[in-house]
């Protein structure tokens, strides 16, 4: 299949679909499945329900867990039923101010990548929409983000 290049630099990797069959406590929306085009893998995204008060903590100083805002997780990311990373916040510098979501690489039991992904398409409370393609970025790295 043929690597779809979507900004200068980043190709699509899969593409998100909020999940329709919403789990018991959880609402329209919490629940997001990545599809990856060359891979038979799935990823599912799993809202952080505790985003917005870490958020506040970490702003104000006062979180024990973390020291900055860009440290706390959107989304925990599930893969073969283990968390294996999160989405973390981040707004685009070199643009509009957008907000964006990084997902850092990862090393666990018999799985890693080394490669960072970064999910464009969601609101200003970094809630993924429907049909967001997950991007990773070819050639030289990206700047720091």
């Amino acid at each position: 299949m043929p690597v779809t290049v979507i900004r200068d630099g980043l190709n699509e990797a899969g593409l998100c679909r909020i999940k329709e069959d919403v789990a018991d406590g959880f609402e329209y929306g919490d629940q997001i499945i990545g599809h990856f085009k060359t891979q038979r893998a799935s990823w599912l995204f799993l809202k952080n329900p505790g985003f917005l008060d870490s958020m506040k903590e970490a702003l104000a100083g006062v979180s024990e867990y973390y020291k900055t805002e860009w440290m706390v997780p959107k989304y925990s990311i599930f893969k073969d039923n283990k968390k294996f990373t999160t989405a973390l916040p981040r707004i685009d510098k070199e643009g509009e101010g957008d907000p964006f979501l990084f997902i850092p690489k990862w090393s666990m039991q018999g799985d890693h990548t080394n490669k960072n992904f970064y999910i464009f398409k969601v609101d200003n409370e970094f809630n993924i929409k429907d049909s967001a393609p997950i991007l990773f970025h070819v050639g030289s790295p990206l700047e720091r983000v």
